[in-house]
């Protein structure tokens, strides 16, 4: 029994050690790729751009954020390289994202179970750790974008929310080298950890709506019969309110 529970225990390590090795190859290939790419964005920039500014641009070209404000010049050379670019980002570095936000993930379920002391943590309890990481993401880039930027905590928030959500308006952008700076990892890991949550918010309305189809003929008319007089109800107050009738 020793021995095929201690066999157990090595295959369940080394395949950790495996996922682990994954993630962090994974984490190690995008890096380089960005660097790599950031150097050949900087060097077709004829020297208007520094590594950071082709760093900057490759991880917001790559995360879909597009403010607009980097962009390639106005050259054949440039402007190839930026459509390969960006096919390739969308063809192959999102299967990367996907790997690094299935470990993301498991952290999550790890971190529940060590905070809530249970073995799988609750729906509520998953819930609250995604919102957790992305309100600490958030007022991370609004802070130091506030700070560096020389606007209000507001416009702050505003901004961590446009970039994270990859939104990406543009009409304020990071400028300064130390924001910029700051916007890189958390831009990374704030749009995998948005994408987790929006998968988890998926999951968990898949999840009532199979319970929905578990009730009966008649509390499933009920709920429906409910739900089109409240409809009715709302567009009836909606019209007299827009029309300014008395009924």
């Amino acid at each position: 029994r020793r021995s095929v529970s201690q066999a157990t225990v090595e295959v369940v390590c080394d395949r950790n050690d495996f996922l682990l090795h994954a993630e962090i190859l994974c984490t190690l290939a995008l890096c380089a790729y960005l660097g790599l790419a950031a150097l050949i964005f900087c060097t077709l920039s004829d020297g208007q751009w520094s590594l950071l500014d082709g760093f900057y641009f490759s991880l917001v070209t790559l995360t879909t954020v597009g403010y607009g404000d980097l962009v390639p010049n106005n050259t054949i050379e440039a402007r190839s390289v930026a459509f390969v670019f960006i096919w390739i980002n969308v063809l192959v570095v999102s299967s990367v994202q996907g790997i690094l936000a299935a470990r993301v993930e498991k952290r999550v379920v790890r971190l529940g179970r060590h905070l809530f002391g249970c073995g799988v943590p609750s729906q509520l309890e998953q819930g609250f750790i995604h919102v957790a990481s992305i309100t600490f993401l958030v007022l991370s880039l609004a802070y130091g974008f506030c700070l560096w930027e020389e606007h209000s905590f507001l416009d702050g928030i505003y901004f961590a929310s446009v970039t994270l959500t990859t939104v990406g308006y543009g009409e304020i952008r990071a400028t300064t080298p130390e924001t910029r700076l700051l916007l890189c990892p958390l831009l990374l890991f704030g749009v995998v950890a948005v994408a987790r949550m929006t998968s988890f918010l998926l999951g968990c309305a898949s999840w009532y709506l199979q319970g929905l189809k578990r009730l009966e003929a008649a509390s499933r008319a009920g709920v429906s019969i409910l739900i089109l007089l409240l409809t009715a109800l709302f567009f009836g107050l909606g019209f007299r309110s827009v029309g300014h009738e008395h009924w």
